[in-house]
């Protein structure tokens, strides 16, 4: 036996609202636009309308329209589902924020739902679509190549008109005033980072940053602050830019035109993490330069191989970031404001920075 007409108009209705599409207190659209949508006619829309209200799910304002009235389904206890979109489930930073993430949301009675989207942009895509039609509740993304134009703008857009929306890290360039976001800041980081080696003596000092991630762009930030405040002069040879996908495949054959040009008078490298360390260390080992002695490190992530190796590090905690990030969706679900929120970091000093004398090294 088929379901009445009706009942079909009730359950998108309600499927709407459940995805977020129609939120508390907004208009659905008019009877007329109903019936021209399911070619009903208007006393079977009537009806419809007439059932959610009874089931307290609409309000209908004589003279202004039919509204949503949550009170039927925004219980307390009811279990929501948070979806998450991670760029890789093997990389230690993530897992981090994942760990966080999923803490909160267990205290707080929800369920997690889990994208990844190996850091493309098509990937993403589809992981959001699948998201939105599996009737989450709320939006927790680690971005997607997040200093790059995003093809994906607009959908994320439309998402955050009906989700709350957070990013872990420093979000994306072209979603910073829509989305807010929980990160380390970035710009201090780099500026510490670089200033740590400068204060040890070194000044020929080169980076090797990602050119796909927003973090990145801001960490080179702060490195030229701390190079124009000792007055040391910017050398664009010092600086190399990889993309995500070549840090495995090309990384080795990037880093020796990278030596080629000037890292041979570097005496310290900043890294983008630690993976970008070891491909260098086994590169200078192959040279014959000896990793701590000849040159210097410095990464931006720390872990437990970068303790094991005495490497030393900035270091930020990567849990409390999705802790927060968690904390805030939820706030965000409640009607809570959008808040950029700043996870503290700070260095970590290992073996991996000597000390350089400069008056010796002026002499030789």
């Amino acid at each position: 036996m088929s379901k009445p007409k009706y009942s079909e108009v009730e359950e998108w209705i309600k499927n709407e609202i459940y995805r977020g599409f129609f939120r508390d207190g907004e208009k659905i659209p008019s009877e007329n636009k109903l019936m021209e949508k399911f070619g009903y006619s208007r006393q079977t829309i009537r009806q419809a309308l007439h059932n959610l209200e009874e089931a307290g799910f609409l309000k209908s304002v004589r003279g202004s329209g039919t509204f949503v009235e949550m009170k039927n389904f925004n219980d307390e206890n009811e279990k929501k589902v948070i979806a998450v979109l991670m760029n890789s489930l093997e990389n230690h930073e993530e897992t981090e924020i994942l760990s966080g993430i999923e803490t909160v949301l267990a205290e707080n009675n929800c369920t997690l739902s889990l994208g990844v989207t190996h850091n493309r942009h098509r990937s993403e895509y589809e992981v959001m679509k699948s998201l939105i039609e599996s009737n989450v509740d709320g939006f927790i993304i680690n971005g997607t190549k997040t200093a790059l134009i995003n093809p994906n703008y607009e959908l994320w857009l439309k998402i955050d008109e009906h989700f709350p929306c957070v990013y872990t890290n420093s979000g994306n360039a072209m979603l910073y005033d829509k989305i807010p976001a929980v990160a380390c800041d970035d710009i201090e980081a780099g500026y510490q980072a670089a200033k740590y080696l400068i204060e040890r003596g070194h000044r020929d000092i080169s980076i090797i940053l990602r050119t796909d991630s927003i973090e990145s762009h801001k960490r080179y930030l702060g490195y030229i602050k701390a190079l124009h405040e000792a007055d040391i002069p910017f050398s664009d040879d010092n600086v190399m830019w990889c993309l995500y996908e070549d840090m495995e495949d090309l990384f080795e054959q990037l880093i020796e035109k990278l030596f080629s040009k000037n890292l041979y008078k570097c005496t310290a490298v900043l890294c983008q993490n630690n993976s970008m360390v070891q491909s260098l260390m086994n590169f200078l080992q192959k040279i014959h330069l000896k990793p701590y002695d000849d040159v210097s490190f410095l990464s931006f992530e720390d872990s437990e191989l970068a303790e094991k190796t005495r490497l030393t590090c900035v270091s930020y905690d990567r849990r409390k970031i999705g802790e927060e990030a968690a904390k805030l969706c939820l706030k965000m679900m409640k009607g809570g404001k959008k808040e950029n929120i700043v996870i503290p970091s700070k260095i970590v000093g290992r073996d991996s920075v000597r000390v350089i004398n400069r008056e010796k090294r002026t002499e030789e």
